[in-house]
Parts: C-alpha cells; sequence; structure tokens
C-alpha cells in the first residue's frame, strides 16, 4: 500500500513541478509591447494642436486634411488614435516619430497659430519639439506611455 502512495506522489511531483515547463506558465508573453501617446499642457492658456497631414490629391483638387484637438489647461490629450506597438526594447519616440503619418503639428491659441513644429526642423536636438526624442519621457509597466509636454516657453516664438 504504502508503495502505492509513493508512486502516486511521485506522479504528482513529476506533474505539478514539470507543468510550469509543460504549459510555459513561467515564461514572458510575446505579444508586442503597446503604448500610449500623450501630449501635456503645462501652460496657463487652454490650446489647440493641429495635427496637419500631406496633402491629398482627387483629381484637379488638393485637400489639406488636419485633426484638431482642443487641449484645456493643465489637462492631457490622450491622442490614443496613435497608440503603437512594438518590443519593449526599442525606442519607442524614435518608433513614433517615425511612423506617424502627419507632416507637422500647429500650436494655436483662441485660433491663432503660435507655433509649428516640423520634422524637418528638428535638426537641433537642443530644440523642444514632439519630433526631437529628447523631448519626450517614456513610462513602462503593463502598458507603456510616451509624453511630450507643452510648455509656456512653448508659446513664445
Amino acid at each position: 500500500m504504502t508503495m502505492i502512495y509513493r508512486n502516486v506522489l511521485i506522479l504528482l511531483l513529476v506533474c505539478f513541478l514539470g507543468g510550469c515547463g509543460l504549459f510555459d506558465w513561467d515564461r514572458e508573453p510575446d505579444w508586442d509591447y503597446n503604448y500610449e501617446v500623450l501630449y501635456v499642457n503645462n501652460t496657463q492658456h487652454d490650446i489647440g494642436l493641429v495635427f496637419i497631414f500631406p496633402e491629398v490629391s482627387t483629381g484637379d483638387e488638393k485637400k489639406l486634411i488636419s485633426r484638431e484637438h482642443l487641449v484645456l489647461a493643465g489637462e492631457t490629450l490622450d491622442y490614443s488614435s496613435d497608440d503603437f506597438g512594438g518590443d519593449i526594447g526599442d525606442d519607442p519616440v524614435s518608433k513614433y516619430n517615425n511612423t506617424t503619418s502627419y507632416v507637422k503639428i500647429s500650436l494655436q491659441i483662441e485660433g491663432e497659430e503660435v507655433k509649428v513644429w516640423t520634422k524637418e526642423a528638428v535638426n537641433n536636438l537642443e530644440i523642444h519639439s514632439p519630433y526631437n526624442p529628447d523631448s519626450w519621457k517614456i513610462f513602462k509597466d503593463d502598458k507603456g506611455w510616451i509624453k511630450f509636454t507643452i510648455e509656456e516657453s512653448d508659446l513664445e516664438n
């Protein structure tokens, strides 16, 4: 009888200890890591962020396509339409800037343009711009965030 208990115990131990490897319970997930894109308004003004896309030709006409967002003072724009994935080791800001389809971002106060950021203008990495990877903060946990903060100094030309 004790021989049966011993064999059952050994069988249970083998199944229990070997089960982790069998079902890969302890393995890191292999799906892409997702990032949210956040724009923070750290100014005293309500601002408009206008994302401007390349011109689209329809026959003889060219249309400029843009997406405008109002960001209240002290609030954050969750630009969730631009969520993107990638490997955890990737540089998420460079990947985001290389995959976005808009060509410039217009910063507006009360409908008046006060600053325009373009990809081409960021050849000097000391410029605070959404196209400058050093201007972003990166946060990683279950989901990642990249965050660009608009400061009062951005409102000055």
